[in-house]
């Protein structure tokens, strides 16, 4: 199947986008972080997660942390081989650099006039129920074309009870 905004858009490349898959089927979170589960994604440019939440109670708040590998195998949930890609709000400070430029670089500019950006590990945090009859579902979208493996966990950081969750994906190709 082509994807849809090819048509639209003549200029994006052909990609193909396969059926979605069951990551977790409907799960009552907690509050600590707890894995989904691990997908391969060698050969995909994009992953989008089609996450289904079902409130416990006012305040439930889902979020979920995205972490990549390149290790050649899958590794395990529990290696030391995952990393959490960073997010920034985009502001810059100018500053001085971390110590003096490295040898042999031919930059001249003053350490002291850096602009520095803090990168902060991704965790993404969806709004936070009104009430126990409330459903969120999103699609959240990510690049993984330069990744072999992601690993997803999922927590509910809201109050006392905790939303349901389901969490599906779909490769692009």
């Amino acid at each position: 199947m082509t994807f849809p905004a090819q048509r639209l858009n003549p200029s994006l490349p052909i990609c193909e986008v396969e059926s979605w898959q069951d990551l977790i089927t409907a799960t009552q979170c907690t509050a600590g972080y707890t894995t989904a589960g691990i997908i391969d994604v060698r050969n995909a440019r994009a992953l989008t997660f089609f996450i289904d939440a079902d409130a416990a109670a006012a305040n439930d708040q889902l979020a979920i942390v995205v972490g990549v590998s390149n290790a050649e195998t899958q590794p395990a949930a529990g290696d030391d081989s995952w990393f959490v890609p960073t997010v920034t709000d985009g502001a810059v400070t100018i500053g001085a650099g971390a110590g003096a430029v490295a040898t042999g670089r031919d930059w001249t500019l003053l350490p002291a006039k850096w602009g520095q950006v803090l990168l902060n590990p991704g965790e993404y945090r969806f709004p936070a129920f009104g009430g126990a009859s409330e459903e969120g579902r999103w699609a959240p979208a990510f690049d993984v074309s330069r990744y072999r493996w992601v690993i997803v966990d999922y927590a509910d950081f809201g109050g006392a009870t905790r939303c349901t969750v389901a969490i599906k994906y779909s490769r692009s190709i």
